[in-house]
């Protein structure tokens, strides 16, 4: 049998005062975040417009595949590359190789070693004269903000961002509580 004695009891009615600026602290770090996603993107000048290139038929590329295209004319093709080293590679390979131009869209891309590599990649493509154009998810994009204008300043690399934040400064706050933008009219695919 268990048996309490009230006198022995520690009062909590200090800790109840003692709790009020951990509280007003929460209270206003909440009221913080959710202002930071009242925030609104800064206002640029039109985006110039992009459009896909026709595809070449007299590069290294096109040759190599103009049998499967003939074969299946009009029709989508793939191959699924279900190992991650054989698709870093295709990349790769689809870099050196691209004659005209390169569209890239990636959700992630993280400013590691194979990310970095595949930055080389395609600064090389665009020194050649591969135009270059790349979309990516401003969340789970982390190559930073800097080396993104950096590639977007070179004249033949097209940078865009989707999901964009509204805070460059506390990008992953303001993506937690900024509202998803849909476009109103379609957009044309990098």
């Amino acid at each position: 049998m268990l048996a309490f004695d009230a006198s022995t009891a520690p009062c909590t009615r200090g800790a109840v005062h003692r709790s009020r600026p951990a509280i007003r602290a929460a209270l206003a770090l909440g009221v913080l975040l959710a202002a930071q996603g009242c925030l609104s993107l800064p206002r640029t000048g039109a985006l110039a417009k992009s459009e896909v290139l026709a595809p070449p038929t007299e590069s290294l590329l096109s040759l190599s595949v103009a049998a499967d295209v003939a074969r299946h004319q009009g029709e989508s093709g793939l191959i699924p590359l279900l190992q991650g080293e054989d698709a870093l590679l295709a990349r790769f390979a689809l870099a050196h190789m691209a004659g005209r131009s390169l569209d890239l869209q990636y959700y992630i891309w993280r400013d590691d070693f194979t990310g970095r590599l595949l930055l080389r990649s395609l600064l090389y493509a665009a020194d050649r004269g591969v135009r270059v154009r790349l979309l990516l998810d401003d969340v789970g994009a982390h190559p930073g903000d800097e080396t993104l204008l950096a590639l977007d300043a070179h004249h033949e690399i097209e940078v865009r961002l989707f999901n964009t934040a509204a805070s460059r400064s506390m990008k992953f706050l303001s993506t937690l509580f900024q509202p998803t933008i849909r476009p109103s009219s379609p957009t044309t695919p990098p």
